[in-house]
């Protein structure tokens, strides 16, 4: 049998490496693109009263907020809800109002 050169391992080990980081990143930046849509959405600013139902959860309340990975709403009762942005990009938003 010949010997496998060593390029060809490491070759084939950064290959693997970059496949790995690129399929990781590919949800990553997903969710970078849906914040920023929800962001400069003009319909969708802090102080307008949204309604959404995240994971089975209907959440209506105030939004005081968004990043790039969550948006911040608060409730009429006072509490704080933090959603994920991926879990925005699946969901349903009614915006009711200022």
């Amino acid at each position: 049998m010949e010997q496998i050169n060593t390029n060809v391992i490491l070759g084939l080990i950064s290959v693997a490496i970059i496949g790995g980081i690129s399929l990781a990143a590919k949800e990553t930046i997903g969710n970078v693109w849906a914040a920023l849509s929800f962001m400069l959405n003009p319909a969708m600013r802090k102080g307008k009263i949204i309604e959404v139902k995240i994971q089975g959860e209907l959440l209506k309340g105030t939004l005081k907020g968004f990043g790039l990975s969550r948006a911040v709403i608060e409730s009429h009762e006072g509490d704080i809800h933090l959603i994920l942005v991926s879990d925005l990009k699946k969901a349903t938003i009614k915006i009711i109002g200022e």
